[in-house]
């Protein structure tokens, strides 16, 4: 019987997910993820967690502890550092010890230590995360560069055009609805932690309330990296957050679009980080002209009638903007719809 890993839908599950499952898929282990957020997860991992962090640390317990009693192993990673020169936030880098602290029934826990501050770390890591189904270092090496190989798949069906969620799923064999089928009439751009945007329970399944009223979705994962780092190569200081470095190149980008309609910066409430980088780009939406901008914070009160009144006013003042250039004539027919494609 193959051994069980246990993989929590949480936090950068929405980022490494393809990675992480093939790597110890091809060292023979089961990998068990738990299911989508709900209502009841939150409540159970709530129980447990005592303190104030943001809304996806608190979501990760309730997954833990769905997963508990279904697998050998949990699989926590240490993350400290996924590139040079940046950091996660320390919630990230603590994470295991804080469970085991809270939960000590749990099985045990694979903590990868990875931070790329550090030369060598990560990949003494992998081993020491492989060597727990596999004694050949060569097959561990192997299973590391197909895992390299699926996430590369991954990120290219986001380049593509599709949400995250939609690369895991057809990642996992689902089928995903194609491009060309859909009848979207705005381009708006959605930025933020992946960890926020991409979990259904804590975004109010944002994706799909704006897909419902006719628009296309644009994230930063669909932006090449040189372009984020010339974004915010433009600001006084450097950003040492990853995802905060990513949402503000992201949304400089978005901003100074012409094909992008509206953009919508999602936070996290008692995120210190997303709280200063917000005014950043504030900031900037504020002096420039060319595309609608909303804030929205977000936590566990986060109502679903709140969101629906934002985004139907968001959209509804998108198009009474389109209408009037229309009506006023900018080289576009009366009544027509312009044509838009992002050219990256």
């Amino acid at each position: 019987m193959a051994i069980k890993v246990g993989i929590p839908r949480a936090l950068l599950y929405y980022r490494f997910y393809p990675l992480w499952k093939t790597f110890f898929t091809e060292l023979g282990a089961e990998v068990v993820t738990s299911q989508p957020t709900t209502q009841e997860i939150f409540r159970k991992g709530l129980k447990k967690f005592i303190g104030d962090t943001c809304l996806p640390m608190k979501l990760v317990f309730g997954h833990v502890i769905t997963l508990a009693d279904k697998v050998d192993y949990l699989f926590i990673p240490r993350l400290v550092s996924i590139e040079k020169d940046t950091y996660l936030c320390p919630h990230f880098a603590g994470l295991p010890d804080v469970l085991r602290a809270i939960m000590p029934g749990l099985p045990p826990i694979l903590d990868t230590h990875f931070n790329m501050k550090k030369k060598g770390i990560t990949m003494k890591s992998i081993y020491e995360a492989g060597k727990r189904f596999a004694k050949d270092p060569h097959k561990i090496y192997r299973a590391y560069q197909r895992a390299q190989e699926e996430y590369k798949k991954f990120l290219e069906r986001i380049r593509d055009g599709v949400t995250p969620q939609e690369a895991i799923q057809a990642f996992n064999g689902e089928e995903v609805p194609p491009l060309k089928g859909r009848r979207e009439r705005l381009n708006i751009a959605l930025v933020g932690n992946p960890y926020t945007i991409y979990d259904p329970f804590s975004s109010l399944n944002i994706i799909q309330r704006l897909r419902n009223l006719g628009a296309r979705i644009y994230t930063s994962e669909m932006i090449p990296d040189e372009t984020i780092e010339e974004m915010v190569c433009a600001l006084s200081k450097r950003i040492y957050w990853t995802f905060g470095k990513e949402t503000v190149g992201a949304a400089f980008h978005f901003l100074d679009s012409e094909e992008i309609d509206g953009l919508i910066y999602i936070i996290s409430f008692e995120c210190g980080p997303d709280s200063l980088l917000k005014e950043i780009v504030d900031d900037k939406a504020r002096g420039g002209k060319k595309v609608a901008y909303m804030s929205l914070v977000i936590d566990e009160h986060t109502g679903e009638t709140g969101m629906d009144t934002r985004l139907d006013a968001f959209v509804e003042m998108i198009r009474r903007q389109r209408t009037k250039k229309v009506r006023i004539g900018e080289g576009v027919k009366q009544g027509s719809v312009p044509k838009r494609r992002l050219g990256w």
